[in-house]
């Protein structure tokens, strides 16, 4: 077996694999470019640790470069690819950096020549006419990707991608891009190995999120499930953590390995990529079994549904470890909430952090602004809302018209936003009829209102007060960036 290499822009890292002729697979910050961004969650990019685990299962070479820890510019990351002298090139990105990554790969197509450049993630499936092309990438994955690279690269120098399943090509000229056979979802999620979680220790890595009982961070993220059948109107493969509608986990055996395997690597807390984890209530019962079976559960941060959890349910997984639990509540007017096709109601969300505050859960609230049809009395009674049900942390977005949304299909082709105007913290797309600046105001005024009263304060300073004492760096950085975000 080969080892891998990750530089993950740290400078005191050394390389340790990753020879000339491997693969280097790149995770493209959408701020890359951003000087005064919303604070965001830093999650290690398991679809590229998952391709780099089948990848050194194959004895291939291969190097992980991760631009959302901050420490790269564009023209380090160009010499860094250089350096590495890759055979495969296989790029990561959401749908705002897509600018970014064909500016990449129109500098790689010169610098080396003999690479193959592969477009991969949530944008590539949805728009890979807007990144192929002769000056552009050679290929495009289409959906889960891990085995679709791991087969490229067992068939390069020499193979042949149109004999590869899972992609799309460039068509003739002026003509659309062009599949190869559909590669079918993997149903057995077990039989994957281990992401590479040992290339994946930067502290970098980091949610915001409160969490309970822990000294010094270090965050380890897991995937036990995959897909999400809602049919919410604002939400796209780009923005799912996982890919496709058709739900499937892995068993709680295989889950329970990994966490014991993340625990030896020195991981102190996780956060779980679901994007409902306990979508399955039967699986989430015997998953929390599983994990609560631990002599020192590790604490661990999740997402869900408000209509997919329960007080039981809430018991079990606080007695596995869970702490911290995360919603999307979107508008405190059930109107809004019903033209966004959530299929959610306001009393399930009272409910839901009802039940999670009972079970002694830290809660966090996910807000959106700017909807079709909504109000400025609308957002008001959002903003009541949230108040009322008073989270230990929120974050509040703009709707955005993501590519592979039902939103951005309702959108003219010639009246689309550009990719890069596509960031639901930073800028707004205004859906609503309210004025730009003032759906700016009301972001602020739900900060403000919100996580400035001095109950609010209070209590996150006595949550995080281990993690203020051993994790200043951490609390220092999230304050600043905060604190610049606002002021801007």
């Amino acid at each position: 077996m080969v080892p891998g290499s990750a530089i993950l822009g740290n400078t005191r890292q050394k390389q340790q694999g990753g020879a000339p002729g491997g693969v280097a697979l790149v995770r493209m910050a959408s701020w890359l470019e951003l000087k005064a961004h919303h604070p965001e969650n830093v999650m290690a990019p398991l679809e590229l640790a998952y391709v780099a685990s089948l990848l050194e299962r194959d004895g291939v070479p291969w190097t992980l470069i991760d631009t959302e820890l901050g420490r790269h510019s564009k023209q380090r990351l160009l010499a860094e690819l250089e350096a590495a002298a890759p055979r495969l090139v296989a790029v990561h990105g959401i749908s705002s950096v897509a600018p970014l990554m064909l500016e990449l790969a129109r500098e790689l197509r010169r610098r080396l020549p003999d690479c193959l450049l592969l477009a991969v993630g949530q944008h590539a499936s949805v728009e890979p006419a807007s990144l192929l092309g002769p000056d552009a990438y050679h290929a495009c994955t289409v959906g889960e990707y891990e085995e679709t690279v791991a087969e490229l690269a067992d068939g390069l120098p020499g193979g042949d991608p149109t004999g590869v399943p899972g992609l799309m090509l460039p068509g003739a000229e002026g003509q659309p891009p062009r599949p190869t056979a559909t590669r079918p979802l993997r149903r057995d999620l077990d039989a994957l190995p281990f992401p590479v979680h040992h290339a994946l220790r930067d502290p970098g890595y980091r949610v915001y999120h409160p969490v309970r009982r822990v000294r010094r961070i270090r965050w380890g993220f897991v995937l036990a499930s995959r897909g999400c059948p809602y049919p919410c109107t604002y939400c796209s493969p780009t923005l799912r953590n996982s890919y496709g509608t058709a739900y499937r986990h892995r068993s709680p055996a295989s889950v329970l390995a990994e966490v014991q395997q993340l625990r030896e690597l020195g991981f102190t807390v996780l956060h779980f990529k679901d994007d409902v984890f306990s979508f399955d209530r039967e699986h989430t019962m015997g998953l929390c079994e599983a994990l609560a079976t631990q002599r020192r559960p590790l604490p661990f941060t999740v997402q869900t549904r408000v209509d997919h959890v329960d007080p039981e349910l809430f018991r079990a997984m606080r007695r596995a470890g869970c702490t911290t639990v995360s919603f999307g509540i979107e508008s405190g007017s059930q109107a809004v909430v019903d033209r966004l096709r959530k299929g959610t109601t306001i009393a399930q969300a009272r409910a839901a952090f009802r039940g999670a505050r009972e079970a002694g859960l830290l809660r966090v609230g996910f807000f959106l602004l700017g909807s079709p049809g909504e109000t400025e009395d609308d957002m008001a009674s959002t903003l009541a809302l949230a108040k009322e049900l008073d989270p230990d942390i929120l974050q509040v977005a703009f709707l955005t018209p993501y590519p592979g949304s039902a939103l951005w299909e309702r959108i003219p082709p010639q009246h689309r936003p550009g990719f890069s105007d596509l960031s639901h913290y930073n800028s707004s797309l205004n859906s609503s009829d309210i004025d730009p600046e003032r759906l700016r105001h009301w972001q602020r005024r739900f900060y403000r209102e919100i996580a400035l009263r001095p109950r609010f304060l209070a209590r996150y300073a006595w949550i995080r007060r281990s993690e203020l004492l051993w994790n200043p760096d951490r609390e220092l950085h999230f304050v600043r960036e905060a604190l610049r975000f606002l002021s801007r």
